[in-house]
This record gives structure tokens, sequence and C-alpha cells, in this order.
């Protein structure tokens, strides 16, 4: 009897200890512990260490309600760290596996802005400049009132203005070797993709050289004009050369006189 009362007592003080917690046995970490210890990590600002985490993170729950969020997460963290490349990946998954995510809005600015931040100067190829710039412009469409409208306004801008730069170099290679005609096709180019970007004074009055010096005068009477109206008094008395520039087109102008045909000057 002794033995048999003994026998329950631990079995009882067994069962009793099967849910509590002991030093020896730890719960392992689940979707929502793995999740918030990253988005910890991130909101401290350690980028590299919550790519760490999140990659593992997205690699071990990819059925996890988090995902989208972790998602523009990794991907703000990669373009943080300079990784833009990898940012987009992310990006584009988010947009692609979750089109009706709340995070979507800001995943298509993001993902516009990284291939942004991954262009090169306007001597340079300018493929990631021109991704940005439609991605850019998709975006405004389908968030007119979006909450990244203004900064995307802006980015479109920069974008124009750098690929503008780079037609007017292209065409001041071709002047350099007294090649007017595929000149002009770049100068024509630059001052259509931005009006009135930074060196647009100085395009216009090439390209009314080039056409004078093609026998074009009514083309060079147009361009010289054109200078006229973008070198207002405003820009000119904030660019001496802009000034110059303007004093020039008047008395080209004056000596090329009224329209009419076509003539070698």
């Amino acid at each position: 009897m002794l033995r048999n009362l003994v026998a329950l007592f631990l079995l009882a003080a067994l069962l009793s200890g099967c849910g509590s917690s002991t030093p020896g046995i730890q719960k392992l970490p689940g979707d929502e512990t793995d999740f918030a210890q990253a988005k910890k990590v991130y909101e401290d600002g350690d980028y590299l260490r919550t790519v760490e985490l999140l990659t593992a993170y997205v690699d071990a729950h990819p059925g996890s309600n988090r995902l989208d969020e972790a998602l523009l997460m990794l991907g703000l963290s990669h373009e943080r760290t300079g990784s833009n490349l990898l940012a987009v990946d992310d990006f584009n998954r988010l947009v692609r596996d979750f089109p009706q995510s709340p995070f979507r809005e800001e995943a298509e600015y993001e993902r516009a802005n990284s291939h942004f931040q991954e262009s090169l100067g306007p001597a340079l190829d300018p493929e990631n400049t021109e991704t940005a710039l439609d991605l850019m412009k998709a975006y405004l469409l389908r968030y007119p009132q979006g909450a990244y409208r203004e900064k995307a306004e802006a980015t479109v801008d920069q974008c124009l203005e750098k690929l503008a730069l780079k037609a007017y170099l292209n065409a001041q290679t071709y002047l350099r070797l007294k090649q007017d005609q595929a000149a002009l096709i770049y100068l024509e180019k630059a001052i259509e993709t931005k009006p009135e970007f930074r060196q647009a004074g100085n395009a216009l009055a090439d390209a009314a050289r080039a056409h004078l010096r093609s026998g074009e005068k009514d083309k060079a009477r147009d361009a010289w004009a054109r200078l006229l109206t973008f070198a207002t008094p405003e820009r000119t008395r904030a660019d001496r050369g802009l000034a110059a520039l303007r004093r020039e087109a008047e008395g080209e102008l004056e000596r090329l006189g009224p329209g009419g045909g076509e003539s070698a000057p």
C-alpha cells in the first residue's frame, strides 16, 4: 500500500510539472516572435542586422500574414545599406504577390526610388534613370493623391534633368567633331526632354549656330527666338552667361531680319 501511494505521488508531481517552464526547456520562437525581433532591430536603425533577420524570416515563414510587411522592411533595409537592386527585388515581390496589401503604395514608390538611387551620372548609362522615371510616372498615375506624390514629382524632375543633360553632352561630342546634324538631333532631344533644364540656354544657342552653319536661317531664327523666351529677366539676373546669350540672340535676330525662306547666311 505504501509503495502504491509513493508511486501515485510521483506520478502526480510529474504531471503537474509538464506544463511549467524549466531552465532546461525553452519554447522555440514562432512567427510573431521572429517578426517582432526583426521589427525592433529595424526600428533601432540596424539595417544590416535587419536584413539578416528578415531574410531568415521570409525563408522560414512563407505563409506568414506578416510577409508583405516583412518584404517592405527588407526592401527598405536593403535600400538604406546601398543594395538598391536587392531592394528592387523585394519591392517587386511585394507588388506582385500582394496586390491588395496596404503596403503596396509605399513599395511601388520605393521600387522607383531604388532605381533612382542606383542611377548614374548624366554622362553614363541612363538605364536606371529611365526605369526610375517610368516607375515614378506610373506611381503618380496610380496614386495621383498618394502619400509620396511630392517626392515622386521631385524625382521625375531630377530624372528629366539627368536625361536632358545626357543628350546635351552627346550633342557637345558631335559639335567637337563638327557633325552639326547629329548634334542637332541631341540638342533638340535635350530641349524636348526638359525645356527648362539648366543648360537649355546653351543648347538653344548651339542649335541656332548649327542651323546657321547648315544654311537653315529660319530654323536658326526660331532657335534664337526660343532662347529669348527662355532667358527671362529673372533668369538672366541670376546667370551672367545666360544674359550674354540673350544679347547674342537679340543681335542675331536683328541681323537675320524677318523670316521667309531658307537661304545660306
